[in-house]
């Protein structure tokens, strides 16, 4: 994009085995993978237990595990799945059906 022009990229050499630590707020990217290799990625996020993300995007099993630490909601935050609201239903017998019929 014009803001942010590829050719201002500050690069960042590193190796096989090498590891990067940055924010997630940094822009970053990397070239294509030339090889038969497929490349592995491990993504460690930090944050505070009181502040749940935005909006539910990337949810997964281990998102909002307490590694170190109480968490304050004590499982009830905005990010547990106790907070997750139930889809609407349609009232009982509205759909047909009922009590007492076969």
């Amino acid at each position: 994009p014009e803001e942010y022009p590829v050719e201002d990229a500050v690069p960042c050499p590193a190796k096989a085995g090498d590891a990067l630590f940055f924010s997630y707020l940094t822009i970053h990217g990397s070239g294509l993978n030339a090889s038969q290799e497929a490349r592995t990625t491990l993504l460690i996020q930090m944050r505070d237990p009181e502040d749940p993300p935005a909006i539910r995007t990337h949810e997964s099993r281990g998102q909002g595990m307490m590694l170190r630490g109480i968490d304050p909601t004590c499982g009830w935050g905005a990010n547990s799945a106790f907070d997750q609201k139930p889809e609407p239903t349609a009232p009982m017998g509205a759909m047909g059906g009922g009590m007492g019929r076969m």
